[in-house]
């Protein structure tokens, strides 16, 4: 049976992975794994997000899975950063969509940077719930991004 990885571990994992991708300025990958981390959806369904989905900062999904709509514990729409928020509209201005590519090409694009045999996507979502649980009201304190002078924190 697989392991649960840790939130340290999960933390160092996310901050290995978008440093990896702003470096290569891969912004789609780098959407979806702020969108993972920061929403808890799961990446089945955060691969389908179009420009309707996003509402300023809300994101409204609705779940493959279950077929109906992504909420927090307290029955908002999970929301994104300003930072993920930017990313998503320069995407949007560039090519006229978020995600260009499936699933499958941004799943192997992570693995090639954590090449680590128990890293799953999975577990954005899970760190995502655990966040929300224990922590309620503290805003995901380690999704905290230097963005020149200033620390953004969610």
């Amino acid at each position: 049976m697989r392991k649960k990885t840790n939130m340290p571990e999960i933390q160092t994992q996310y901050k290995i992975i978008r440093n990896a991708l702003v470096a290569e300025r891969d912004l789609e990958t780098l959407l979806l794994v702020r969108i993972l981390m920061e929403t808890g959806i799961r990446s089945v369904d955060a691969c389908y997000i179009e420009p309707i989905n996003i509402r300023g900062r809300k994101v409204v999904v609705r779940s493959k899975k279950q077929s109906d709509f992504y909420r927090e514990y307290n029955g908002k729409y999970p929301c994104i950063s300003r930072r993920t928020e930017q990313i998503a509209e320069a995407l949007l201005q560039k090519q006229g969509k978020y995600f260009t590519r499936g699933r499958g090409y941004y799943i192997m694009k992570i693995r090639k940077i954590l090449p680590k045999d128990h890293f799953s996507l999975y577990e954005f979502r899970h760190y995502h719930k655990l966040c929300q649980c224990c922590i309620p009201n503290a805003a995901l304190p380690y999704l905290a991004v230097n963005t020149g002078n200033r620390t953004e924190k969610r």
